[in-house]
């Protein structure tokens, strides 16, 4: 991609308004009413559909980005319109998700970086296969530079296996395509890793799954995946059912041992009984042969 004629990053310096003492301004009267500009939370010719498949991706997006940002300290959006100039509604774009850390979380209807400041992170779910993008990646590399976002990632997953991620840094003003080996890159806004992997979890429909993601992790590597609301509570449920099977194991055994116990009492039971017959059947034997030769005395006295 060749690099685009850069627009220049917006300062907040340049539309602060005048501070001017309102007690000692004389009346001032203006040629027409004023127009304040209208930046919209919404722009049909911005509404495109997109396939389940991109909004899964977007969901699980947004779901590994709550879960690291830390509570009440970093806002979070999806698809909201950010605009990056207060002279022009039409200078915006809509990232599938972005951040602005160490400010107050909110619900979000719309971004104005000279309100807020411009997102720190924003990432981009690109799926031509699913959706018509409004913009092309050039072009949103303009805006994401000019609104002085820090970082961005997308994500194609259509792209070949080892090119799906890509990432810039705003390096010195300069936003500055990252080298990304193989399918992770170290976010400097989160401290986490992006990568590609599986979104497996069992859901109400079996399309929640999908095989490959952009996701995050504690490593490189992606064996330590940060875990959605939905992997948290299945595996919360696997833990549940692994201890209630260790605990009918248990039982099982217990029942076993003390079966193995009744049926040893038996067993010692049937043999205490054996032995008294034995010995009744002995003093029987001992009185009758007694009796029998105190017949055979008899008879020869």
């Amino acid at each position: 991609m060749q690099p685009a004629a850069r627009w220049p990053t917006m300062s907040l310096m340049t539309i602060e308004p005048l501070r001017r003492d309102d007690a000692a301004r004389p009346d001032v009267k203006y040629v027409r009413p004023i127009r304040p500009l209208h930046f919209p939370v919404s722009d049909p010719e911005w509404e495109m559909g997109q396939s389940h498949r991109h909004l899964r991706l977007c969901e699980v997006l947004y779901q590994v980005l709550s879960e690291v940002l830390p509570r009440g300290q970093a806002a979070l959006g999806a698809d909201q319109f950010v605009y990056f100039d207060p002279r022009d509604p039409h200078r915006k774009c809509a990232p599938d998700a972005f951040v602005k850390v160490g400010v107050p979380a909110e619900s979000i209807a719309s971004w104005k970086t000279w309100e807020k400041g411009a997102p720190d992170l924003c990432v981009e779910v690109l799926s031509p296969a699913d959706t018509e993008e409004k913009l092309a990646l050039g072009e949103k590399l303009q805006r994401f530079e000019a609104m002085g976002v820090r970082e961005v990632v997308t994500f194609n997953v259509d792209a070949p296996e080892g090119s799906r991620i890509r990432a810039w840094e705003s390096v010195r003003g300069d936003l500055v395509e990252r080298v990304v080996e193989g399918e992770s890159t170290f976010s400097v806004v989160l401290g986490k890793w992006f990568v590609v992997a599986p979104y497996l979890a069992e859901g109400r429909h079996e399309l929640q799954r999908l095989e490959a993601a952009l996701r995050l992790a504690h490593d490189a590597e992606g064996k330590a995946l940060v875990p959605t609301p939905d992997e948290r509570e299945a595996a919360r449920a696997d833990a549940e059912a692994a201890r209630a099977d260790m605990a009918a194991e248990a039982r099982a055994a217990e029942a076993a041992r003390a079966d193995t116990q009744a049926k040893g009492r038996a067993a010692e039971a049937a043999r205490a009984d054996a032995e008294a017959e034995a010995r009744a059947a002995e003093a029987a034997r001992a009185d009758a042969a007694e009796a029998e030769l105190a017949k055979l005395r008899g008879q020869r006295g």
